[in-house]
């Protein structure tokens, strides 16, 4: 989200790309798109396989306005 949504003047790519990688060097793994409940991974069996759990859920769509004229508006998540 953080190279998707704010813009390079403002968070460089390449920066967040150096970051993530200095995470994973320290040992941090990272497993994306990990579905929890009935059908996926549970909460539990995470915890058990890793000393810590940081759930984040992305917003990918923004909320529709009920405003007038909010076709007008530009929207913060921009890529």
């Amino acid at each position: 989200m953080l190279t998707y949504c704010i813009p390079a003047y403002r968070l460089p790519k390449d920066l967040v790309r150096k970051q993530i990688a200095t995470y994973q060097a320290m040992g941090i793994k990272f497993k994306l798109s990990v579905t929890l409940g009935k059908k996926g991974m549970t909460l539990q069996k995470l915890r058990k396989k890793f000393d810590a759990v940081l759930l984040a859920t992305g917003a990918w769509r923004q909320k529709e306005l009920t405003i007038d004229k909010a076709e007008l508006l530009i929207s913060g998540m921009t890529s």
